[in-house]
Order: structure tokens, then sequence, then C-alpha cells
């Protein structure tokens, strides 16, 4: 039994996502670069000093989907009363209190992207197949039978989903894919308010800033903030190394982008390059994931602020989720996590939980604490 289950975990992980979902449905035109070069960081100490033990991070629940329903996306709703998994080509909904699964969506392919309105009205799914669908949460809550026909379903992106955001009020999202694009749509009627051209080959990640009105959208070794109504460029940052995830800390004072190559940068983002300045900003570089760099297990999968801005955590592909002092870069916390890549991550909106998912069909819940330190020990 062990050999079979071996076998099926090999093969899924390979023909499901390295083949065709990363290399293929993903970046259509090959997003990874045999590149070698380490971008030059800021050398201080306590950059990345090591303080690897200041956070205990603590499994507290464990759902598994097993080894063919890989988990692509984790989402909280607005107060965290509901957890939204993507694993496999299925969308589970759990409520929090108890972890009872209250609905699970049948799709027709993998999605690597959903996505609850700011008020828990819709939630909004991306998918592999071009397709963005939404629903009404109260009806799916309110549902006694196990389909549940999307409110809306729409063709958005040819060759795939990659992202979905929404704007803080609620009342559009964008939505960025494998056609290099990036939508704006205006909820519920769906129509299209702007269309960005995001990327060379495929958008993989981007974040709106709580003004709602710019947007930080990843082209390979770029990052380009731009007008979400001009489409007007603001700044951009750079890297040696395409990159692959973005996030914007809830103030809006930090931007955290992830490579493909174990790397993990900070911004102001009020320092990005524009016309003018000679040359693009350093940054503060987060060293500790170790995956093979050039292949999904070098990649930073997803990266996500805690609410009060302070802590920021990773997906890896090397299977780990870290957390971070976003103040001066510091480690706070590794845990082995995921067998094969760890794939998604996000903070519990109101408590000192993390949900992550990963590539062995597996969502954890983490709850996270300050570890008693020898002083603390000896004052007791």
């Amino acid at each position: 039994m062990m050999t079979v289950s071996l076998l099926h975990k090999t093969f899924a992980v390979f023909h499901i996502i390295i083949l065709p979902f990363i290399l293929g449905a993903l970046f259509p035109f090959s997003y990874f670069t045999n590149t070698s070069a380490i971008n030059k960081t800021i050398t201080q100490d306590h950059f990345y000093a090591n303080r690897a033990n200041d956070f205990a991070l603590v499994e507290i629940k464990k759902i598994e989907f097993g080894d063919w329903n890989i988990v692509t996306a984790v989402k909280w709703s607005s107060h965290g009363d509901y957890l939204a998994i993507a694993a496999g080509n299925q969308i589970f909904i759990y409520e929090s209190k108890n972890w009872d699964q209250i609905a699970m969506i049948r799709l027709k392919g993998l999605s690597r992207c959903l996505a609850f309105s700011p008020h828990d009205d819709w939630i909004v799914v991306g998918s592999n197949d071009g397709f963005i669908r939404i629903w009404k949460l109260e009806e799916i809550l309110s549902s006694d039978h196990d389909e549940y026909a999307p409110f809306f379903e729409i063709e958005a992106h040819e060759n795939g989903v990659n992202n979905i955001h929404f704007n803080r009020v609620g009342n559009w999202f964008a939505s960025g894919g494998n056609d290099a694009m990036v939508r704006i749509w205006k909820i519920p009627s769906m129509e299209i308010s702007n269309e960005i051209i995001g990327g060379t080959y495929a958008v993989p990640s981007l974040a709106i800033f709580p003004s709602d009105q710019v947007i930080a959208i990843v082209n390979g070794n770029f990052i380009r903030i731009r007008d979400v109504e001009t489409s007007s460029i603001s700044g951009t940052f750079k890297s040696v190394s395409a990159f692959f995830s973005v996030a914007i800390s809830p103030d809006g004072d930090i931007l955290a982008a992830g490579d493909q190559e174990n790397l993990i940068r900070l911004w102001d983002p009020n320092e990005s390059f524009r016309t003018g300045k000679e040359s693009y900003p350093e940054g503060i570089s987060l060293f500790g994931h170790s995956g093979k760099k050039s292949t999904y297990q070098g990649l930073i999968w997803q990266i996500s602020f805690r609410s009060d801005n302070k802590l920021l955590a990773s997906a890896g592909g090397d299977g780990t989720i870290r957390l971070w002092n976003t103040i001066d870069g510091s480690l706070l916390s590794t845990q082995n996590a995921h067998i094969s890549g760890t794939t998604s991550i996000e903070f519990h909106p109101e408590e000192n939980i993390i949900a992550s998912g990963g590539l062995d069909g597996c969502v954890k819940l983490w709850l996270f604490e300050r570890s008693m330190t020898l002083t603390d020990q000896l004052m007791q």
C-alpha cells in the first residue's frame, strides 16, 4: 500500500503540477530561467539574523484531500468564520468553529486562486480552464443540496487564471492570467472596467494597494506599480531572478515579493524606480528557503501579511512555511509543513492562526505564539 501511495503521489506531483501546471498551463512560454546570479543585498547582520526560535508554530488541525487533490489555494473569509480551499478540481468550504465541511463545489480543472469579497457576499474562483466563476456565499450556506451552480461565469483569461484580488470596498476585483493580461471586473455585473497588459508571457501574481487606486503586477523580473483606471506606470521594482508572488501590507507601507530562487524581498513602495532615478532600490532580502533553484521547489509560491503589518508568512517549494519580522527582515520561525512543496498560506484575519496548503493534498492549521525565552522562564 505504501508503494502504491508513493507512486500515486509521484505521478500526481509530476504530471499534474510540474509539467502541465507550472511549465505548461501556468507559464506556457517557459517561465523558469537558468540564472545563477544573486541579487546584491543589504548585508547588515540584523537584516537576516536567524531568530528562528522566536515564534513557535504548532499544528492544531490537518485536513487531508488525498494525493491526487493537491491544494493550490486557501482563503479565509473576512472575519475567519469560513476557510475556502482549492484542492484538485474542487472547492471546499469549512466552517471554522467546529471545522465542519459545509460545501464542496466541483469544477472542471485546477483552481490556483479564490477570494471572498470583503463583506463575504461573494466567493470568486479562477481556474486553469480560463474561467472565473462567482457564487453568492449566502446561497451556498443555505443550500440543502450538493450542486452549486455559479451566479455567473465567464471565460476571463486564455490558458488559465492565476490571481483574484478584491478591492477594499468590494465593488470590483482584479484578475491576472496566462494571457499576460490583468482585468478589472465590476461585481456583480462582471463588466470589465479596464484591461492592463500585465506581463510578457503571464501574470503569476498581483496585489492591490489599500488606496484601491494602484496595483502591483508581476512581470517576469519586474514588478510594476500601475494605476487601476489609466494603466499608467508610477513605479517599478527589479530582480535578477523572475518573481512569482507579491503582496502589499495592510497599511500599504511594505511591498513583499518572492521569486523562483528561494528569495523574498521587502521594499518601501515609495522608493520604487521611476523616471529621474539613477538605479532600482535594493530593499531588504530575506534568506531561508532552500528548494532547488529554477524549479517548482525554488518558488516562493505565496506570501501573506498579518493584519498588524508586523509579520510576514511565506510558502516555499522546499515544503516549509516561515515567519518573518517585517521591520528588520529577520527570520522568526521555520516549520516543515508539506511534502513536495507548500503552495499557499494565509493568516487568520483575527486570531493567531495560519492556514497552509501543499502538494501533498493537505491543509494544515498552525497556532503561532512567541516562544518562551530563558529570561521569561527564570522570571516565573
